[in-house]
């Protein structure tokens, strides 16, 4: 029987796939897809073959590039660029970021 393995995007629950991919390991997957974070996940699994290496390149990665981006969002500018007038004459902003 062939297995494959498909997983999800939502950043954060990249985690959660290398910890899957732990307890799946003995398991011959065959075959892995995914969207987003589960595409990073699953590619850098179909390359190792190992979840061990997927877990030590996913966390050097992120300790190599968290800071970079850190910065960047706490440099963000968010300005309000128009409003939606809503039920009870309420005014709500839409927000622009810029970076």
């Amino acid at each position: 029987m062939r297995i494959g393995l498909a997983l999800e995007a939502g950043g954060v629950k990249g985690v959660a796939h290398i910890a899957l991919l732990e307890k799946l390991e003995s398991i011959d997957i065959e075959i892995v897809t995914g969207s987003s974070m589960g595409a990073v996940i699953g590619a850098l699994f179909a390359l190792s073959g190992d979840s061990k290496t997927v877990k030590k390149k996913f966390f050097s990665t992120l300790k190599k590039y968290l800071p970079v981006f850190r910065d960047k969002i706490r440099n963000t500018v968010v300005q309000p660029v128009s409003k939606i007038s809503c039920e009870g004459g309420r005014n709500i902003p839409i927000f622009q970021r810029s970076f």
